[in-house]
């Protein structure tokens, strides 16, 4: 980086205007990554895109060792946002691929609704309160109904 650009790019106003376009440039990128965590993406790409997010921060700490501070910490604090964001959203695709394959299966589907009508809830509630210490009569009352 050339010396006498390093005051223009710590400088408050710059620092704000790249933070801003790169706010804009990780939503877009997730946009197309992944429009909506419902649609199915294969296992391939959901790799590719969590081993992106674990080494985005990595790459930015070699690429930008030479800017000023302040610049610095505005990028990599909206780098690790976005990182976070993208984990995330495999990780509630991932789960949303798995309850879809769950729920189209009518065998499971059954196991599940029969599994829930065995479910004691009277009873978990009875020792729920029996083991709060600050249980009134009317909440035991009104939960127990």
């Amino acid at each position: 980086m050339p010396p006498h650009m390093l005051p223009v790019l710590g400088s408050s106003t710059v620092v704000n205007i790249v933070g801003v376009c790169d706010s804009i440039l990780y939503k877009a990128i997730s946009g197309v990554l992944m429009p909506t965590v419902l649609q199915a993406l294969p296992d391939s790409l959901t790799q590719v895109i969590r081993k992106f997010a674990k080494q985005l921060d990595e790459w930015l700490k070699v690429a930008l060792h030479d800017l000023p501070e302040n610049l610095r910490n505005i990028k990599f604090e909206l780098s690790r946002r976005f990182s976070q964001i993208l984990r995330r959203q495999t990780s509630l695709n991932h789960l949303c691929q798995a309850s879809r394959t769950v729920i189209h299966s009518a065998d499971i589907t059954f196991q599940m609704l029969e599994d829930w009508r065995n479910v004691d809830l009277n009873s978990i509630t009875k020792q729920t309160l029996y083991t709060m210490e600050d249980s009134r009569d009317e909440h035991r009352k009104l939960i127990t109904q």
